[in-house]
């Protein structure tokens, strides 16, 4: 079930960049993601939302 959830939030998170990604201050996010420890992430779920 948990599974399922972590599912749902990437896809939700993948529908925000793909609509947003235009309008994202991206040296922002990048800063926190650097600050949160979560680079890795950040990386692959641009990769994944087709995101250089």
């Amino acid at each position: 079930m948990i599974f399922n959830h972590v599912v749902a939030q990437w896809n939700d998170i993948l529908s925000v960049l793909k609509v947003q990604k235009n309008l994202l201050d991206m040296k922002y996010v990048k800063y926190w993601a650097s600050e949160l420890g979560v680079t890795d992430l950040l990386k692959q779920v641009l990769s994944d939302a087709g995101i250089s």
